[in-house]
């Protein structure tokens, strides 16, 4: 709904259904909206490996991130490199642990709950130490449980870095041309 129509019927802001900014920089919004459609695509292309949907959500929350609000503390390549690689580094060590390491039997029925509980400690983890370390990006979390959930592959993890790194890559080539899209 337009402002004016807002303002003149004194209605709240959260009425409004579409930014009023879009129609005044729709240029801008198609440019950076394409951008992200384009990056994603080659990081999709490059870990086309990864069949966890978690990865893959995470990787594109971070692009959402990177092209929307790419001024933003979240947005900081020390946040989306630093904040993945740490929900990797734990969530490599939860899967050695669940997989790899036999500490717990994959035969048994408690294995289901065990990963659970696993994933939800890794999790607490990297907020722990993404918080310690100033690299908080919220999609890193998902980072972090895709790989506690599933076999350890030294392929994937290689892969998600790359990824991270073409995202991160991706900024700085863009970034004169990327603006906060409020």
């Amino acid at each position: 709904m337009p402002r004016r129509v807002s303002r003149k019927y004194h209605l709240p802001l959260f009425i409004a259904i579409y930014n009023v900014q879009f129609f005044r920089l729709r240029s801008r919004y198609l440019l950076q909206a394409a951008l992200a459609a384009l990056v994603m695509l080659g990081v999709l292309l490059l870990v086309d490996s990864i069949a966890d949907a978690v990865l893959a959500a995470g990787l594109g929350s971070s692009a959402v991130i990177v092209f929307v609000h790419p001024n933003s503390s979240g947005a900081a390549l020390r946040h989306l490199v630093g904040g993945h690689i740490l929900g990797l580094a734990v969530g490599a060590l939860a899967s050695f642990i669940l997989f790899h390491a036999g500490w717990v039997p994959a035969s048994d029925g408690t294995h289901h709950w065990v990963a659970d509980m696993v994933a939800a400690i890794t999790l607490g983890i990297v907020i722990l130490l993404m918080s310690a370390t100033d690299t908080e990006h919220p999609p890193a979390a998902a980072t972090g449980l895709g790989f506690a959930l599933q076999s350890l592959e030294i392929t994937l993890v290689l892969l998600f870095v790359a990824a991270v790194l073409m995202l991160a890559v991706s900024k700085l080539i863009f970034r004169r041309a990327l603006l906060d899209l409020d």
